[in-house]
């Protein structure tokens, strides 16, 4: 669910209902064996993340992040991620977050599709953003080596090491 959509992949295309009434508001192709890796919406705004591979470390891996209309699905912009795999994107004001490859954050500028920055983490990996109210956060799963970590993103976290920054 975002905002007042359910979006969601069906067969080779992402497809928005409305929540209210369960009725298709839109679809978009998805390039052939791709899948739907998630999405956010902010007023008329929703970015949409698709992606293929790299379930392995040294799979290939790509991805493509689009900003379309949620009120119709009209695209907007496209962003290639040109190699790395994406996470589901977060939006936070004009500004578009997507966990890019594991170990970076895209910063995307939410009107254009323009790509902003990146945020390198230097010693963990991301593989969630999320924008609330009170900021933006990430994080990152547990492995065998590191534990999981959630990250206020501010000037603390741009240094992309976990001392430091805003982590709990």
């Amino acid at each position: 669910l975002a905002g007042d959509l359910a979006i969601f992949q069906s067969g080779d295309r992402v497809t928005a209902l409305d929540s209210s009434n369960g009725q298709e508001r839109w679809s978009m192709p998805i390039k052939n064996g791709w899948d739907y890796v998630g999405a956010d919406v902010h007023g008329d705004m929703a970015v949409i993340a698709t992606g293929v591979g790299g379930k392995r470390p040294g799979d290939f891996a790509d991805g493509r992040v689009a900003g379309v209309r949620a009120s119709n699905g009209v695209q907007r912009w496209e962003h290639e991620s040109g190699g790395g795999l994406l996470g589901a994107p977060s939006i936070y004001n004009d500004t578009v977050f997507v966990p890019w490859d594991r170990q970076k954050i895209a910063v995307l500028d939410a009107k254009k599709g323009e790509e902003i920055c990146r945020i390198l983490a230097l010693d963990y990996t991301i593989s969630s953003v999320d924008a609330e109210p009170s900021g933006v956060f990430f994080g990152s799963v547990p492995s065998e080596t590191m534990p999981s970590m959630l990250f206020r993103f501010n000037v603390k976290t741009a240094t992309g090491r976990r001392e430091g920054s805003t982590v709990f």
